[in-house]
């Protein structure tokens, strides 16, 4: 009888949902095309932060802490921010002395799914690849044009996913 009314319980519960999975291909394409891309050709990262913003992601840290994202008043670019989305990733951009540094790490990309979503962005930008190999077990994928490169591999933090690096140099 027990066996039964646990049987009759179980039956009636509702059902798990189904964990969220990552867009593996929308965020690679969101982060290059309107956040990371447009932060390493202008070096501006207000509109990057903002883009951020309207795409999900919130602000988890930003340096100097004093900064106030969203307010009112002028406030001084930040020298570095992370910022993440549920279910997209977390981003990382930093200014540092005239280096410009823009990244994402997805936990559920590959090498190959990210480098592919990339592409036609990463062209746009002027890069090219240089070493383009997809595959396990090197599985990294680097492009350069310019004073920019980005770099496409298995991340050490973000497991067991991959990490997508756009690096610039700030205009003078």
């Amino acid at each position: 009888m027990k066996r039964l009314v646990l049987a009759a319980l179980l039956a009636a519960a509702p059902a798990s949902a189904p964990a969220q999975s990552m867009n593996v291909r929308l965020i690679t394409e969101q982060v290059v095309r309107d956040i990371c891309g447009p932060f390493i050709q202008t070096g501006d990262m207000w509109p990057s932060i903002a883009a951020a913003e309207r795409a999900g992601y919130a602000v988890m840290q930003v340096w100097p802490d004093d900064i106030r994202i969203g307010a009112a008043d002028l406030q001084p670019t930040p020298t570095e921010i992370e910022m993440r989305g549920s279910h997209a990733g977390t981003i990382r951009m930093s200014a540092r002395r005239d280096r410009l540094t823009c990244s994402v790490g997805i936990a559920e990309g590959g090498v190959r799914t990210i480098a592919e979503a990339a592409e036609p962005h990463l062209r746009a930008l002027g890069l090219d690849p240089v070493l383009d190999e997809r595959e396990p077990p090197l599985a990294v994928s680097v492009w350069r044009g310019g004073d920019a490169m980005a770099l496409i591999a298995p991340s050490s933090e973000f497991r067991p996913g991959s990490e997508l690096a756009l690096i610039g140099r700030a205009a003078d």
